[in-house]
């Protein structure tokens, strides 16, 4: 059983600062804080079939995930070649 993220041993680095964001505190200061949808794609309304989940490959967020701190071990994955391909210009 692992630990919650709160409590697992976690890298150190020289320096920190404030993230802004009341839940996580402090992060490394080298790292920038940034709006998940710049680096993700939604795709709204597209269901997986609970047989499509796979150990390792690309994590996908479900309805249940959102508005709590996201458990990035145990979410669940989806093969590449399962995300539906994006309709853009």
């Amino acid at each position: 059983m692992s630990r919650p993220a709160t409590q697992r041993k976690r890298a150190t680095y020289p320096a920190y600062k404030q993230s802004g964001v009341e839940w996580l505190g402090k992060v490394p200061k080298h790292w920038e804080l940034m709006k998940i949808k710049f680096h993700s794609h939604l795709y709204n309304g597209y269901a997986f079939d609970s047989n499509s989940y796979v150990p390792t490959g690309i994590p996908i967020i479900r309805i249940g995930d959102v508005g709590k701190p996201i458990d990035w071990e145990n979410v669940k994955r989806v093969s590449d070649d399962m995300l539906p391909k994006p309709n853009w210009p």
